[in-house]
């Protein structure tokens, strides 16, 4: 049996998903940082926010708060809610003002210009 004339092509592609997706996740969680921040000006040590979390209904320990807060653990978008409601904040506020993927790239409006 041979391999199909594609197979190269589809070598290279899986290569190059793969190191997107690594990408991906390297840029997955970008509010960890600010929940620190937050967790810091409420004064509160990751047991007590993994505990006030856990009273709301989501599944948290200190341990997986700690990865979040690290940046080595992604985060859902429940999430991202559930620590606005603790910490008595906008969504928006958990997110870094400038998205660090996108430094040096046009802004959205110049991307949109044209097309919206």
């Amino acid at each position: 049996m041979t391999w199909p004339v594609t197979w190269p092509l589809l070598s290279k592609q899986i290569l190059y998903d793969s190191v997107s997706l690594k990408s991906m996740r390297n840029n997955a969680n970008i509010v960890g940082p600010n929940v620190v921040k937050f967790r810091h000006r409420a004064g509160w040590t990751q047991d007590v926010l993994a505990t006030k979390m856990q009273l709301i209904g989501c599944s948290m320990t200190r341990d997986i708060l700690a990865n979040i807060e690290t940046q080595r653990s992604l985060v859902t978008d429940k999430r991202i809610a559930i620590f606005a409601e603790v910490f008595g904040v906008a969504v928006g506020d958990l997110f870094p003002p400038t998205f660090p993927a996108l430094k040096g790239q046009p802004s959205a409006g110049k991307l949109t210009d044209g097309f919206v």
